[in-house]
């Protein structure tokens, strides 16, 4: 039967994925129509980055999103102690322990922060790279889109919106 209860169930890794998918498809969908067709390999990034944010929500839990967070954190620890800055040392120390002291399905499942980080970071980026603007304001839109598949699948459409 279609209306089966597993079909309402929680979705897995998997779920949040084909729900990531599902968002790149639509947003990307409107870009072509509305602005340009992008390059192959630039659709592939924006992909990359709606998959990230699908599972982003959930790195406050142990999951296949909180594996790949802090293997990027790791990439970007490494980097930084190599380059010498102290600073983004302490920014990903920072990233590494924030999910730790949350609470899954707290901070890290409202609209707010899958919109308002993102958009920080993005601001961090194009104030240190301002020639990448346009770079980095995509993959955010992407990656936002992801998080927010994520949350509608987790919560549904109203109870996304709470605060």
């Amino acid at each position: 039967m279609f209306f089966h209860r597993k079909f309402f169930s929680m979705p897995n890794y998997k779920g949040h994925l084909v729900g990531g998918i599902a968002a790149y498809s639509t947003v990307i969908s409107v870009i072509a129509y509305f602005l340009f067709k992008p390059h192959f390999i630039t659709g592939l990034e924006w992909l990359l980055f709606c998959c990230a944010g699908a599972l982003f929500p959930d790195v406050d839990t142990k999951s296949k999103g909180q594996k790949w967070y802090y293997r990027l954190l790791m990439l970007l620890f490494v980097i930084a102690l190599i380059k010498n800055h102290m600073y983004a040392v302490w920014m990903v120390v920072f990233c590494v322990m924030f999910p730790l002291i949350v609470k899954h399905r707290g901070v890290f499942h409202r609209v707010w922060f899958v919109v308002g980080v993102p958009l920080m970071v993005a601001l961090i980026g194009c104030v240190n790279w301002p020639h990448c603007k346009t770079i980095i304001g995509y993959d955010v839109l992407f990656f936002i889109a992801g998080a927010l598949s994520h949350l509608w699948l987790d919560l549904g459409f109203r109870r996304m919106f709470r605060w």
